[in-house]
């Protein structure tokens, strides 16, 4: 008997997903999904995404959603607010961040800003950091930029860090510039560009440029530009009017 004969739907749609065998991983997985594998489900759903078939991609999401997948609700819900269907996105989001899923609740978050609801925002900010989102952290420390607590705003960014999000480097370091601590605003924002985020290594070209390290500035501002940052392309080599841009 083949091996192949032995396998599950789920396992062969696995095998060929591996080897590439699109058509027969997706059948293979059908198959397992028409027996109600909600994991066969999301993997349809992402086979479909993958391939551009977004319709397809939603149906798959939202059956395999149905059937309780977690990280299907939150796929389907980034379809559809993408599809500006928000109230639904945002029921999805719900389920996803009420069974614990971090990236879920930092996303209800976003949706909740965006619609002027900033207080439960917040909550689910919260939520999202305690269960390690760096973004959120980071979305914390803005709010406390905004009600002026900088004190505060700089432990959320530092928790950020300390979460592996590495763009809390850039944030903190512009908190510090603002704070008159401008050797170690450079030094974070520094980590963050070694770290491989490239809109420190924008920054830290203009803030270089500034300095007169015009050198050491166009290599940041090269690696940036050759990173897809558009302004690092015209702007790397000029010396800017500010040296911290704020965004």
């Amino acid at each position: 008997m083949n091996v192949e004969d032995v396998r599950t739907p789920h396992e062969r749609g696995d095998r060929h997903y591996e080897r590439r065998e699109l058509d027969e991983a997706r059948d293979a997985w059908r198959q397992a999904a028409d027996a109600g594998d909600a994991l066969a489900m999301a993997k349809l759903a992402s086979l479909s995404e993958e391939q551009g078939d977004v319709p397809a991609a939603v149906f798959w999401y939202r059956s395999a959603a149905t059937a309780g997948h977690v990280i299907a609700m939150y796929n389907l819900a980034m379809l559809l607010e993408d599809r500006s269907e928000h109230d639904e996105a945002e029921r999805w989001y719900r389920q996803s961040a009420g069974a614990g899923h971090g990236p879920a609740m930092h996303n209800l978050g976003l949706l909740l800003v965006s619609r002027g609801d900033a207080v439960e925002a917040e909550s689910w900010y919260r939520r999202a950091a305690d269960a390690g989102q760096g973004m959120s952290m980071c979305n914390l420390g803005h709010m406390y930029i905004e009600r002026g607590d900088l004190d505060e705003a700089e432990r959320w960014f530092r928790r950020g860090i300390d979460a592996g999000f590495v763009r809390a480097g850039l944030h903190l370091g512009r908190l510090l510039n603002e704070r008159g601590d401008s050797e170690q605003a450079r030094r974070w924002v520094r980590y963050a560009a070694e770290a491989g985020d490239v809109e420190s290594m924008f920054v830290l070209a203009r803030v270089l440029v500034h300095a007169g390290q015009h050198q050491e500035a166009a290599r940041w501002g090269l690696m940036a530009a050759a990173r897809g940052h558009a302004e690092a392309e015209k702007m790397f080599a000029i010396a800017p009017i500010e040296p911290w841009p704020s965004g």
